[in-house]
């Protein structure tokens, strides 16, 4: 006997996108069930539509993807986001809401893919550029950990001063400085000196040599 294919729910204002998820779909043994260009059209479908996973994104013209993701996890739908939001608070948001998945709409569709299967055999999923961006969160929550002078230290080198002259500046002998670059490493979790350079250049640089 055929196994019955997995019915996806589609919510997305954009009739392309749609299309191509749709055509994706059906090559990787799914279907559409619903086809919504709006929140509000789903949640008036909503009681009686019989689904087993919704793709949905969070900007519409009409209604709110985030009201949606709580009205499809109350009645236990699995949910991947699909957004062109990738920034912390727009996924901390969803995740609260209900959803089980988060995938950028820039990664290719080898992540949306991995993304349903995860969500489907019920474990969570977040595609590699918005783990990369609750990343973030960890390395901000990490140095507000960090003393007012281990954060005096990341500012210099984020002038690409050397151990010597941040030093200097500080009165601190050599020695002292490599020590709390060290602990700040720690820290950061990061594996030596050459990526907590490159952190606080990429963090600290001062804006007028960018």
């Amino acid at each position: 006997m055929d196994r019955k294919p997995v019915r996806v729910l589609l919510a997305d204002d954009h009739p392309a996108v749609r299309q191509g998820l749709a055509l994706l779909l059906a090559h990787n043994g799914m279907e559409v069930g619903v086809d919504a260009a709006s929140a509000e059209a789903v949640l008036a479908r909503l009681p009686s539509v019989e689904i087993d996973l919704a793709i949905v994104d969070l900007s519409f013209e009409h209604g709110d993807g985030f009201r949606l993701i709580a009205a499809l996890h109350a009645r236990s739908i699995p949910i991947v986001v699909y957004s062109m939001h990738e920034d912390r608070g727009h996924v901390e948001r969803a995740l609260a809401r209900g959803a089980d998945g988060y995938v950028g709409k820039r990664e290719d569709t080898g992540c949306l893919l991995l993304g349903l299967t995860e969500v489907l055999g019920g474990r969570s999923y977040v595609s590699p550029r918005i783990a990369r961006a609750l990343d973030e969160v960890s390395d901000a929550a990490a140095v507000s950990r960090c003393s007012e002078r281990e954060i005096e230290i990341l500012q210099l080198l984020g002038k690409g001063e050397g151990n010597s002259a941040i030093a200097e500046t500080l009165g601190l002998s050599v020695r002292t400085v490599e020590t709390y670059c060290a602990r700040v490493a720690e820290k950061l979790g990061l594996p030596g000196m050459r990526e907590l350079r490159q952190f606080a250049i990429r963090e600290y640089r001062p804006s007028e040599e960018n």
